[in-house]
């Protein structure tokens, strides 16, 4: 059988983003949504959720790249830049982390505070993932977020990213993982994005499905003046919205071989 979980990350990014994630759930074949804790809509989107979607999947998209941070800089400064007094951007994470100049214990604070943030307002918090895939930068980020999945006891999102760049990389991140006990998708589809979000990437997707659990990641919503202020990423994100709702797509991902779920069916 082939179980798939269709997510959206950055819901709470913007009122435009979360407005269109949810009618992705609602209208479409989406299951799931990331939520940042950070976020500039995250307090009115916690809100809509638990108001009209509380089926859906809900999980903490891990940040530290993107917005402020949870806690006081001062208590997170390892992770905060001197320059804008928020996180740093990951081209510059990547180099603190490679420089060995990340405070981890204040990575596991801030983390924690973010999935406590979201806990404590929607307290059926379905697994985790991260911003920019920052949770696979390294080992070091890779285990806190395992301590906080076993904390939380929570699924994650299949290991890929900055330091996931080759099969071995992949087999020793997925054994860390299992040895945890820690649950994970069989398969992942991450690529949806980078294709443009056009509808034949998607039947692609569809087409090449496997047995198993899969996740595949959508950037789903509607574009406004605040979103093209802060992200590139804009235009596709209403085209990918569309084919969410797609009918045919609808009919596809609804078939007797195929069935939704989301994180916690695993």
């Amino acid at each position: 059988m082939k179980y798939i979980i269709i997510n959206a990350d950055d819901y709470g990014m913007t009122p435009a983003i979360s407005k269109g994630i949810r009618k992705a759930f609602k209208e479409g074949i989406l299951t799931s949504t990331t939520a940042m804790a950070t976020g500039l809509d995250i307090e009115n989107a916690l809100k809509e959720y638990k108001l009209s979607c509380k089926d859906m999947g809900l999980r903490v998209h891990l940040t530290v790249t993107s917005y402020d941070s949870m806690l006081a800089s001062s208590r997170v400064a390892s992770l905060i830049s001197q320059e804008t007094g928020k996180f740093h951007s990951l081209s510059d994470l990547l180099i603190k982390a490679e420089a060995n100049e990340i405070d981890y214990d204040e990575l596991y604070n801030e983390w924690k505070s973010q999935i406590n943030y979201i806990g404590n307002i929607c307290n059926d918090i379905d697994h985790l993932d991260s911003h920019h895939y920052a949770c696979y930068i390294n080992s070091e980020f890779m285990q806190v977020m395992i301590e906080l999945a076993c904390e939380f006891s929570l699924p994650v999102r299949y290991p890929v990213g900055p330091g996931i760049n080759n099969n071995d990389n992949l087999e020793k991140s997925l054994n860390t993982m299992y040895a945890s006990g820690i649950k994970t998708t069989n398969h992942y589809f991450g690529q949806y994005t980078k294709s443009g979000g056009t509808l034949e990437s998607l039947l692609d997707i569809y087409e090449n499905l496997q047995e198993g659990y899969t996740e595949i990641l959508t950037h789903c919503g509607f574009v406004d003046e605040m979103l093209r202020g802060l992200s590139s990423l804009t235009d596709s994100r209403e085209v990918e919205l569309l084919n969410l709702i797609n009918p045919d797509m609808i009919e596809k991902f609804t078939s007797n071989d195929v069935e939704l779920c989301k994180f916690s069916n695993i």
